[in-house]
């Protein structure tokens, strides 16, 4: 299987911000793209690859403090060097990071690719997609916790 690096937006841009103003807050922007960046990574398995989508699993232990940041970073980074193809998830234009990202791929010989996964041929922005599109914690988690809830409301035990 191909390993493949997922680049995509994680922090939204203060240009973002200020073109979604009064529509889409910074908080509701970043949960957008934690959507997408999952959708890539799905996208990817079933195309039969390993992805590793960085900015999905270290922010999940650290802030955005600089220090914590940027270690990050360096270790997505570190990534690309055992990585097959960096795929860039360009429905949402290209961040600083990626371009960052791409352009140390470029450094270091390994291939990149675009991809684009939102449908709007009807014309919307992609961000009206992500935004009606729910964005589940740990989907396994949830379904455990919803089959727990229907046994108590049942009147059974759960976990058998």
């Amino acid at each position: 299987m191909k390993i493949v690096v997922i680049e995509s937006p994680f922090k939204p841009s203060d240009a973002d911000v200020a073109k979604y103003e009064g529509r889409y807050s910074r908080a509701e922007l970043l949960r957008q793209n934690l959507v997408y960046a999952r959708m890539l990574l799905l996208n990817s398995l079933l195309q039969g690859e390993t992805p590793v989508a960085s900015h999905l699993l270290y922010t999940q232990v650290w802030s955005e403090r600089d220090e914590l940041r940027e270690a990050g970073i360096k270790a997505g980074i570190e990534m690309h060097k055992r990585a097959d193809l960096i795929a860039l998830g360009v429905d949402l234009g290209i961040s600083n990071g990626m371009r960052l990202a791409a352009d140390h791929a470029s450094l270091i010989g390994v291939a990149q690719t675009r991809r684009v996964i939102i449908d709007v041929s009807d014309g919307r922005d992609p961000r009206e997609v992500l935004a009606a599109t729910d964005l589940q914690t740990f989907p396994y988690l949830e379904e455990l916790n919803a089959e727990e809830y229907r046994a108590r409301r049942n009147g059974n035990k759960a976990g058998k």
